[in-house]
């Protein structure tokens, strides 16, 4: 009896002594299971609050393809709503939120507002900042500009755009990629494209829209008929659409893809390559990151100014806008590029799909849309059709080898080809 009473006293003291103090009011247990925050499926309160480190520094990922965010007993987040939270009931735009077990947090250390993950959410969505950083890029030919989140006077950046201000056109976006990014948050609606700030004061949605590019191209090919047979109804997929360069899904909370809606963000894309094999890119890339376990710097870009024939036989470059000189801005591009960079090996390679439906491999190698020595046998883990023109001829290329062509890219530093 002594035994079972000694050994019942240890246990009891050693239970107790392990236990974390959070306030003076309650006590979490190490023994506790973990707390689990799942980005799809419910597991978010809507409008959702950027979830940020302890610091409200950076914000805290899934590490894997799962969707799920995981915290020890005891761990605190930061959660913050740039207009302030519906749910709880507080005049703060940011509260702390300490893992208790499961989905339950205590907010800002009362454990008497213990709430269930789900039930946290803002009055509206926190708003995402596209700024003019005051650098330059592209070799001096464009503009940087930074997105992100801005919160308590502290930048949170997602993006940097590589923009054109003279042609209205974006070189290349960069963005960081980890096995956390296949864990993206499904469905999530898509919002407004917004162009505030920048492309001085054009309404560059309207530009984009059917009937204005139909019109552009039959002005351009001197053509009705020829700018029906290249710009078809939106009910096809041969027409040009706003052709992500940072992806949508490249990032994991709908606070973060919503920030990707910007139209410096974009670039003309025909609508069966942006679905076709341009999304093949982006998706296996994610997928590839997962499986592999690594982190890329990945730079997504546009290069070329496409052409068509006109009414004359003789080739013309599309461009969606014309200012009051004349001069073509918003170019269709010739082709679109992604880098994936490997910093830890420092190995890369170049991603490229043909920006043009209606021409052949042939034509497009005498056209010069391929500007490097395709090494897409190198590779296998991208599920594409890339001999295929109406989701778009693709290719792959050796870092080194396309910034002999692609001047505005910024060097790197390459041990060899990431294949």
């Amino acid at each position: 009896m002594r035994v079972v009473l000694f050994v019942s006293v240890l246990l009891h003291w050693q239970l107790s002594s392990a236990r974390i103090p959070i306030n003076d009011h309650h006590v979490i247990s190490p023994l506790m299971e973990p707390c689990e925050i799942r980005i799809s499926g419910g597991g978010l309160g809507e409008p959702q609050p950027l979830i940020l480190n302890s610091g409200a520094t950076e914000f805290i990922e899934p590490k894997d393809a799962n969707g799920i965010i995981r915290l020890n007993p005891g761990d605190d987040i930061s959660l913050f709503c740039t207009t302030g939270f519906q749910s709880p009931s507080t005049t703060n735009d940011i509260i702390r939120a300490t893992c208790t077990t499961g989905t339950i947090f205590i907010i800002d250390g009362n454990k008497g507002n213990e709430m269930t993950f789900s039930n946290i959410f803002c009055k509206s969505y926190p708003y995402h900042t596209a700024r003019k950083s005051g650098k330059t890029c592209g070799n001096g030919a464009g503009v940087d500009i930074e997105v992100g989140f801005i919160v308590k006077e502290r930048f949170i950046e997602l993006f940097h755009i590589c923009h054109d201000d003279i042609m209205e056109s974006t070189m290349y976006v960069t963005h960081s990629m980890s096995p956390g990014n296949e864990g993206y948050q499904r469905s999530f609606p898509r919002p407004s494209w917004l162009s505030s700030g920048f492309f001085g004061g054009k309404n560059v949605d309207n530009i984009y829209t059917n009937v204005r590019q139909n019109a552009r191209v039959a002005e351009i090919l001197g053509s009705q008929e020829l700018a029906d047979k290249y710009i078809k109804p939106t009910t096809t997929s041969t027409y040009l659409a706003r052709g992500h360069m940072a992806a949508k899904v490249d990032f994991i909370f709908g606070s973060q893809q919503r920030a990707t809606f910007w139209l410096m963000n974009v670039a003309p894309q025909w609508q069966s390559f942006n679905v076709g094999n341009w999304e093949r890119v982006e998706s296996s890339t994610r997928k590839m990151a997962s499986q592999r376990n690594t982190h890329f710097d990945v730079y997504t870009g546009t290069y070329g100014v496409m052409t068509l024939p006109d009414i004359n036989g003789q080739h013309q470059e599309i461009y969606l806008y014309f200012d009051e000189n004349n001069n073509g801005q918003i170019p269709v591009p010739k082709i679109y590029y992604r880098v994936l960079y490997e910093k830890s090996t420092k190995r890369g390679i170049v991603l490229i799909g043909v920006n043009n439906i209606h021409i052949t491999a042939e034509e497009a190698e005498e056209q010069n849309y391929i500007i490097c020595e395709d090494v897409s046998d190198k590779i296998n883990w991208i599920n594409w059709e890339r001999n295929d023109q109406i989701l778009g001829y693709s290719y792959a290329c050796e870092v080194e080898e396309f910034t002999k062509v692609v001047e505005h890219f910024p060097k790197l530093e390459i041990s060899g080809l990431y294949v």
